[in-house]
């Protein structure tokens, strides 16, 4: 008897761990607005993508696909408190990824560099 509260109890465990490795590992894709630089675009250019963000479970994935210089990424929870930052050369680094909370939350993203101010946010 002992044997089997033992596996039901384990088993219960287990449950509660793929439940919250499911909760984590969800992909969720960030819109970045561009709300500033050091160069005009035409019109038809406006569309195109600069820079996207991913989360991936407490993964967060920032593709630059032009080069924009020198950046710092940081990531603020609703209280206004760096919860994650991180500078970097676009030019040699032009996919960063950081180790981010995974706490609920509302996070927002700030990308800010001499050729680009950049902001996002996602919700958890």
């Amino acid at each position: 008897m002992k044997r089997i509260i033992l596996l039901m109890f384990l088993s219960f465990l287990a449950c509660g761990e793929l439940v919250a490795a499911n909760e984590i590992s969800r992909e969720v894709k960030i819109k970045i607005v561009i709300l500033g630089g050091d160069r005009p675009r035409p019109r038809s250019e406006q569309s195109w993508d600069i820079v996207a963000a991913e989360l991936n479970g407490n993964l967060l994935f920032i593709d630059f696909y032009e080069t924009v210089g020198k950046v710092t990424i940081t990531v603020k929870n609703s209280y206004g408190q760096i919860v994650c930052s991180h500078p970097c050369d676009t030019t040699f680094e032009p996919v960063v990824i950081m180790n981010v909370p995974v706490d609920k939350d509302n996070y927002t993203i700030n990308i800010i560099g001499d050729q680009i101010e950049a902001y996002g946010e996602y919700y958890l």
